[in-house]
């Protein structure tokens, strides 16, 4: 279903244009049909009126009887960040944490700087330089750092690159870790991570870190002594009525995931029943458009959607700032838990206002929220390997509709 019966009916009240709209709908077509993308779902938003849901291509690859429903679950990957960041301002909000005190106070074991390093009070790491990605941290240092205390003080042969499976479990057997056999490798990385001087200060520089969110979602089960799964469930999903929204996907919707051929980003690994089991606080969420049009939609309006408050209007205005205004470079902006747009020009183009956040995602989804223009929008794909995103042209269509 390409513009809405209400937007079509409301165009003059919403301000949009609808032949616009009809050739945003072919234009998504094309995207399929020239192979940049092998499905696609999307939802938009203005006013808190939906005016545009479209469903494209094919879930599953190789099947004809596949064509998109508008309920596909997808893997949205790092889009979980804005959830947890959600996450992570309710506990603040609560007086449960506060996001400049030092991450060490409510996970004792991380340890922010050694006897070398000599650090002052004010250079540790905050909860917030997590959220903004200032923390120093660097994923790709810390999995060079594991890798080396596996081999130095295990004696654990390592390869110098690619998945390292097998050694982490050898690594929790000898470490003695009361982990669990299928989560013995990511525990034990979290473990050993968790130990792990930073290289620099926070705040040196905006450097974008997974292990940043997975520290957040250590401080939120911690806090609330519950799986994030369930904390999801009970502070966010179920309020909000995200009812396909998941970081443990239930086997009876395995089959509504959407399925990637191999020419496409993500292939294999986001069709395995490791992924669907993935409960990670960077990259663990599976969810439709529907749903997470709802949770972009309640930031959008203050914390609240559909009558059902989840965050202070207050609490959600200070997570939309950019907290990164003092850093060099102007691709440095960041609010908690988003990007933040600004001068940026980039897969986005020009076409929104400077305080627009957005979040993208490998494998091809993406977010935005624009409060000055009213719109949410939800846009999931899956990417081709070898195409370029062709989102910046379809935002630009999104925009060339509105009229005021």
């Amino acid at each position: 279903m390409p513009i809405t019966e209400l937007g079509r009916e409301k165009a003059d009240e919403l301000k949009i244009l609808p032949e616009r709209f009809d050739l945003l709908e072919k234009k998504l077509i094309q995207f399929v049909e020239e192979g940049y993308e092998q499905c696609i779902e999307t939802k938009i938003m203005r006013y808190g009126q939906s005016i545009f849901e479209g469903a494209y291509g094919l879930s599953k690859p190789g099947d004809c009887t596949s064509n998109q429903k508008q309920d596909m679950i997808f893997p949205v990957c790092s889009i979980t960040k804005p959830i947890i960041a959600a996450l992570i301002m309710q506990l603040h909000e609560d007086g449960e944490i506060d996001i400049t005190h030092n991450v060490e106070e409510y996970v004792p074991e991380f340890q922010c700087f050694n006897e070398n390093h000599a650090k002052t009070e004010n250079e540790k790491i905050k909860i917030w330089h997590l959220l903004t990605h200032t923390s120093g941290l660097q994923d790709d240092e810390i999995d060079r750092d594991v890798r080396g205390y596996l081999k130095s003080e295990l004696k654990i042969d390592v390869p110098k690159e690619g998945a390292f499976m097998k050694e982490l479990i050898h690594a929790s057997k000898i470490l003695k870790l009361p982990v669990k056999r299928d989560r013995a490798p990511i525990d034990t990385w979290n473990y050993l991570a968790l130990r792990i001087t930073p290289v620099r200060s926070s705040r040196e520089v905006m450097m974008y870190c997974n292990y940043n969110y997975e520290l957040c979602k250590e401080i939120i089960i911690r806090a609330y002594g519950k799986s994030i799964n369930e904390v999801a469930n009970e502070k966010l999903f179920n309020p909000l009525r995200m009812k396909d929204s998941h970081f443990i996907l239930p086997k009876e919707k395995w089959d509504r995931m959407a399925r990637r051929g191999k020419e496409y980003e993500g292939y294999p690994i986001l069709n395995s029943p490791e992924w669907f089991n993935n409960d990670g606080g960077s990259g663990g969420l599976k969810t439709t458009v529907n749903d997470i049009i709802r949770f972009c939609e309640m930031i959008r309006q203050e914390g609240e959607f559909n009558g059902v408050r989840v965050l202070s209007p207050f609490t959600v205005r200070t997570m939309r700032q950019n907290f990164n205004g003092d850093m060099p470079g102007n691709l440095d902006a960041r609010t908690l838990g988003f990007n933040y747009r600004g001068t940026k020009l980039d897969d986005f183009s020009i076409m929104r206002s400077a305080s627009t956040i957005d979040h993208i995602a490998f494998g091809g989804a993406r977010i935005f929220i624009d409060v000055e223009n009213g719109l949410s929008c939800a846009f999931f794909g899956v990417l081709a390997n070898d195409k370029k995103n062709p989102f910046d042209k379809f935002s630009n269509i999104v925009y060339s509709a509105l009229t005021d």
